[in-house]
């Protein structure tokens, strides 16, 4: 015999990701992988996302995921033919990349923001392997070590980035 449990929740509990790009949010992604984060709170509830985190931003093809969405392989899962990553990003607490679940075409890129030193950083895939970015520079913040890579990225259309982070000449002959 099933007991059937009635849920009452009081609070809903999700993680959303927010990309910002000149001061606008260009970016809103929750987290769909529940690790169970609410357990211990009985009046609360997991509620999932439900929108798939390919995101394309001033030309530029993004995948986002939260910790256990990479464990899962989510954007994999959601991949489409022809549809190609320049860059996947994984905001976790400690999860380990997983290496078949690495989306980003030759020359993209992978970047790892973890709780977890070893596992944190910037990769570039290289055909079938997954290498270091270029680092360029490490600053000490609040006694934190803060690490810079190089990205070069082709956008698939650098004439339709007006009004972005991309900056028109101005009349002097400099940039604006």
């Amino acid at each position: 015999m099933h007991k059937m449990v009635q849920l009452n929740p009081k609070r809903f509990m999700f993680n959303t990701a927010y990309g910002f790009l000149n001061g606008k949010i260009v970016l809103a992604y929750r987290k769909q992988g529940n690790f169970n984060e609410e357990a211990g709170y009985d009046d609360t509830f997991f509620l999932s996302g439900g929108q798939s985190g390919f995101r394309d931003i001033e030309g530029i093809r993004f995948g986002f995921e939260v910790c256990l969405d990479h464990n899962v392989g989510l954007l994999k899962r959601q991949l489409r033919p022809g549809q190609d990553v320049d860059v996947q990003i994984v905001l976790s607490d400690a999860v380990q990349p997983v290496p078949g679940n690495i989306v980003v075409q030759h020359g993209g890129f992978f970047v790892h923001a973890s709780t977890a030193a070893p596992v944190a950083g910037c990769f570039m895939r290289n055909g079938d392997t997954i290498e270091w970015a270029p680092e360029i520079g490490v600053d000490t913040v609040a006694g934190s070590q803060l690490h810079h890579w190089k990205m070069h990225l082709d956008v698939h259309d650098p004439f339709d980035l007006s009004d972005s982070f991309m900056t028109r000449l101005g009349k002097s002959g400099r940039w604006a």
